[in-house]
């Protein structure tokens, strides 16, 4: 990945399709290979939190709440530092930090694209043999651990929202809203 290339990989949630998301011309190939239209955004998986502030400005208080919900089966919209324009959309940027150990190690060095492993408006894969997609490397982890994508929280406004129900679990993202001072979701 680090020179341009996609792959393939297992996530907490379902499979991905991962590009260097610092090199556009990856970025773009991830649209491509997905047909995917460029307006929609695409997220980055991450390492770690200190990973997650380079791409994306966090308060405090949201800081903590998603170091109670991450690693985990959450993508959450922030604002954007900046560092990933090509990704970001409206300033925002989605970011995600898989409780997944494999995943984690691919974004070690550099954001990787979070985007599910299939044509756009398809099923998203939950075992490496239901991707169809050319890629360059298909890294099969086995079937996933949750089998249904993660859920995604806009934390960009004044109350978080759920824009997509996923696997993240929302009993436990409410607590540490509340536990933070932070009103409880928006859906």
């Amino acid at each position: 990945m680090e020179g341009g290339g996609v792959v393939v990989f297992p996530t907490d949630t379902i499979y991905g399709l991962g590009a260097n998301a610092e090199l556009e011309v990856a970025v773009d190939r991830v649209f491509s290979l997905k047909g995917r239209d460029y307006s929609k955004p695409i997220s980055v998986t991450l390492s770690d939190m200190p990973a997650l502030e380079r791409v994306a400005r966090v308060d405090s208080r949201i800081r903590e709440v998603l170091t109670r919900i991450l690693p985990g089966a959450f993508t959450a919209i922030l604002p954007s530092s900046g560092t990933l324009s090509h990704i970001s959309r409206d300033g925002k940027i989605g970011v995600r930090i898989p409780d997944h150990a494999l995943t984690r190690a691919l974004s070690t060095d550099f954001p990787v694209t979070a985007t599910s492993a299939n044509p756009s408006g398809m099923p998203s894969p939950r075992r490496a043999d239901e991707v169809s997609l050319e890629v360059d490397l298909v890294l099969d982890g086995g079937p996933t651990k949750m089998g249904i994508h993660s859920t995604v929280v806009d934390f960009t406004e004044p109350v978080p929202k759920i824009l997509r129900t996923g696997s993240g679990d929302v009993e436990l993202l409410n607590r540490s809203l509340d536990e933070m001072g932070l009103p409880a979701l928006k859906t």
